[in-house]
């Protein structure tokens, strides 16, 4: 589903585990309590997007555009980011390290690592 065009789509509760969502327009959709584990959402548009109680642990957030997303209850274990990755307000370096988010400096390096 790469490149897919899924603005405003209403998918709560959807099981997209593993999917692969790069480049994916999902400004303002409804995915709240989505299962989103190890999906890959580089460089997808997620502005706007409901993602209240959504799984994203493991996921490929790595250039993603979350700004104005809605992330409260969001699990982001594990989830990879790096510099390119836009958080909503309030998500900052130190919010991100008590999520464990996953910062990458450089491919198969990283800058926070979990315990």
């Amino acid at each position: 589903m790469r490149h897919t065009n899924l603005a405003r789509a209403r998918l709560p509760k959807a099981q997209l585990e593993r999917s692969d969502l790069k480049d994916a327009d999902l400004r303002q959709a409804d995915l709240e309590g989505a299962q989103l584990t190890g999906a890959n959402l580089g460089s997808a548009y997620l502005q706007g997007s409901n993602l209240h109680r959504a799984n994203l642990s493991h996921a490929d957030l790595r250039g993603a555009n979350l700004s104005d997303a809605i992330l409260d209850g969001t699990t982001l274990t594990g989830a990879c980011a790096n510099d390119a990755t836009i958080w909503p307000n309030g998500i900052d370096a130190e919010r991100r390290r008590e999520l464990r988010i996953i910062e990458m400096i450089q491919e198969g390096r990283d800058r926070t690592s979990m315990p």
